[in-house]
């Protein structure tokens, strides 16, 4: 089985407020073999209900077409904001063959 190097992509969106810089999101996504993992997002709590969280789903889609076939990602099942925007984005509860996060977690993929 050949060693797979993933690459790992972070983005921030942050605000500067008299010269500090505040991050009010984060997400990233790490490449493999084709496929895209959705590692992690946050959204500041202030900023919640405004739409952050499906548009940085979007933008690293629109970066996992660029030569991924598909998007897998999971979370915890109490956290149905996370849950929700994944659904409304067009992603389907999956369960893989190994669970890298746990049983426990709910698990969604998006095939293109």
């Amino acid at each position: 089985m050949p060693v797979v190097f993933p690459v790992v992509e972070m983005s921030f969106i942050e605000t500067e407020i008299g010269g500090l810089y505040l991050i009010r999101a984060y997400c990233g996504c790490l490449y493999s073999s084709k496929i895209c993992v959705f590692v992690r997002a946050w959204v500041q709590k202030e900023y919640r209900g405004q739409g952050w969280q499906k548009r940085m789903i979007k933008v690293r889609e629109r970066a996992a077409r660029k030569g991924c076939s598909a998007i897998v990602t999971y979370t915890t099942p109490d956290n149905f904001p996370s849950a929700n925007s994944l659904i409304r984005c067009g992603f389907l509860l999956h369960e893989p063959m190994y669970a890298y996060a746990g049983r426990e977690m709910m698990y969604f993929i998006k095939r293109f």
